[in-house]
């Protein structure tokens, strides 16, 4: 999710709950979500720093529980010259409430979190969301909002307004969030049911994913890959369910160019993310480039989106190899 959405996340949390453990939590909670983002600093380092950095260490269990611990110190710190003193428990408390928090919102969309970095690899994601949910949106900002303009209106008819250690407006969102989300998870896998009932080529499906294709929750985009294809499928689901194939992708057959580029440090960097690498080999005029794509993603303006390219001479020696950028069609 974007730094907007998590930004708004910790700060309804704060005024939800956690308000109780230590007081002014928000603005403690608002600076760790911008420090566990700060990987979105990483692509204006190239597409190898983006697939290096972003949601690895400070998305990770241990990443984002060290930086907790920093930041509830320094809280707990200042909060020693303040009127309002934190307990070192309650400011521990509250800052690995909204790591936590922090790393369920990550682990929403298809890009996923590396959990266990950096003594895994792996990848781990619920393919939910989009990066940027309109109605997470709207939920998040309406639970921080609505609330102090019913304390405006209370203040403008003389109202008494009563002090509560905590917001029912956000803690309202918080459950409304979790309730769009877990519908969300239902239709999502009634999608994969619908392509993993179908046979392709006579042959079950070797792998398959479903990814958001909208802020619709209806609306799903369907990867499956078989023996010698990737096939990408709109899915609707719902009263009127409906499975529509949209491309067809043809595996290239195993040759030296293929086996050249994946014994590349660039290709197996990239292979540890991509869960649907598809591989394309152009011929060129001394020699041969090889893309491989993930086909869980599409290029788009806004998300960055890594590949791996590599280029050999007519020997198969390689002449380059990198991470880069899919570009936008």
């Amino acid at each position: 999710m974007e730094a907007v959405t998590q930004l708004l996340a910790a700060l309804v949390l704060a005024r939800a709950a956690l308000k109780r453990l230590a007081a002014d939590s928000a603005w403690a909670l608002a600076a760790l979500a911008l420090l566990l983002d700060a990987d979105l600093l990483s692509p204006r380092f190239g597409a190898a720093a983006y697939l290096e950095w972003r949601r690895t260490a400070t998305h990770s269990l241990a990443g984002a529980a060290t930086v907790a611990i920093a930041v509830a110190v320094l809280f707990w710190l200042s909060g020693r010259w303040s009127r309002r003193p934190v307990r070192l428990w309650a400011a521990l408390a509250a800052c690995l409430t909204g790591a936590g928090v922090h790393l369920v919102v990550a682990l929403l969309d298809a890009h996923g979190a590396q959990l266990l970095w950096p003594f895994r690899r792996d990848w781990y994601a619920w393919d939910l969301l989009e990066p940027m949910d309109p109605w997470v949106l709207v939920l998040l900002a309406g639970g921080l909002l609505l609330p102090a303009l019913f304390g405006l209106v209370s203040e403008e008819i003389g109202a008494r307004r009563p002090q509560r250690s905590s917001s029912p407006g956000a803690l309202l969102a918080l459950l409304l969030v979790a309730g769009y989300c877990g519908s969300r998870a239902v239709l999502h896998e009634r999608a994969r049911q619908m392509l993993d009932a179908r046979l392709y080529d006579g042959a079950a499906p070797l792998a398959l994913g479903v990814f958001p294709a909208s802020a619709s929750p209806l609306l799903w985009r369907g990867v499956v890959e078989t023996e010698t294809t990737l096939e990408v499928f709109d899915v609707r689901v719902g009263v009127e369910a409906t499975l529509r194939a949209r491309s067809t992708h043809y595996k290239p057959e195993p040759s030296p160019v293929l086996e050249a580029a994946r014994s590349t440090e660039a290709v197996q960097r990239f292979l540890l993310f991509a869960r649907f690498p598809l591989a394309r080999i152009v011929r060129q005029v001394e020699g041969y480039r090889v893309e491989i794509h993930d086909l869980r993603f599409e290029p788009s303006p806004t998300v960055p989106v890594p590949m791996a390219v590599v280029e050999t001479d007519e020997t198969l020696r390689v002449t380059m190899q990198r991470i880069e950028f899919a570009r936008t069609p």
